[in-house]
Order: structure tokens, then sequence, then C-alpha cells
């Protein structure tokens, strides 16, 4: 295998060469192993040259198979990570979506109480209290509602006694 520089730490790269290690020998025991029942069972014993081929055969196969399934592994964690990424994206976007909505649905409201006191303002030449009054209700609620909107983007709360609208 090429030395290639990797963006993995050290600790990994070694954990990376650890297993393949520790998959070799296991491929290598277990061809071993199997090499020694047929031996046995062929010729009554355990062939020394039997084992010595088997080894050398299934060292030659397993250490590149080894890194090649470590490889796949490795492509597949990060396509996982990858997907994940995504998710985790669309989540923000369709969250950023909502809040947006709901933002342009108070300031809609907001607007049409403002377009209400200019009917009345046209129609009358004044205002009634109890206009003002909706003004007013309209104009704090859409404030909570914006403050609160900011603290699901990460905003910091205002602290007590803070003036708000």
């Amino acid at each position: 295998m090429p030395f290639t520089i990797s963006s993995r730490p050290a600790r990994s790269r070694m954990h990376i060469l650890q297993e393949r290690a520790l998959y070799t020998a296991i491929a290598v025991f277990g061809s071993l192993v199997v090499t020694a029942a047929i031996s046995l069972g062929m010729h009554g014993k355990v062939r020394l040259d039997f084992m010595v081929t088997a080894f050398v055969c299934s060292f030659v196969v397993s250490v590149p198979m080894t890194a090649l399934f470590q490889r796949l592994n490795r492509e597949l964690e990060d396509a996982l990570e990858r997907e994940r990424a995504l998710l985790v994206q669309q989540e923000r976007q369709d969250a950023w979506r909502e809040s947006m909505t709901t933002a342009q649905q108070h300031v809609n409201d907001l607007a049409n109480s403002l377009q209400l006191v200019e009917v009345e303002y046209n129609k009358c030449g004044y205002i009634t209290p109890e206009t003002v009054a909706t003004l007013q209700e309209e104009i704090h609620r859409t404030g909570r509602e914006m403050r609160r909107l900011g603290l699901l983007n990460g905003a910091r709360p205002e602290p007590p006694g803070a003036l708000s609208a």
C-alpha cells in the first residue's frame, strides 16, 4: 500500500494498522487450522510443506484483502458521515424556513393592524383608544414572537429589565 498523507490523526492510523494486523493474523490462523485438519484427514499427520504453503498463500491473500476491506469500511463511514451532515443541514434549513414563515405571519398581522389604523383615521379623522390598544397589543405580541424566534436561532436572551416592544 503506498504512503498517503491522511487527515486522520496518527492514533487513528495506528488503530488501523493494529486492526489490519489482527485481521491478517485471524485469516492466517484460520487457514492454518483448516490446512492442518485437511492434512490430518488425508495423510494421518500434519505435513509441514502443506502448512508452509497455507501460511504463505493465506498471508499473501489476507494482507491486501484486509487493506481493501478497511478502505471500503472507511469510505462507508465517510459516506454515512456526509449523509448525517446533509440531514442536519436539511433540518436546519427546515427550521429556518419555518421561522421565516412564522416571522412573515407576525409581520403581516402587524401590517394589517397598521392598515386598520390608517382606515380608521381616514374615515373618522382620529383613532379610537380601542384601536390604539389593539395596535399596541399587536406590536407587543409581534415583539415577543420575534424575540422567541431569535432565541431559536441562537441569539442570547435579553437581560431582565431591558426595554421591549
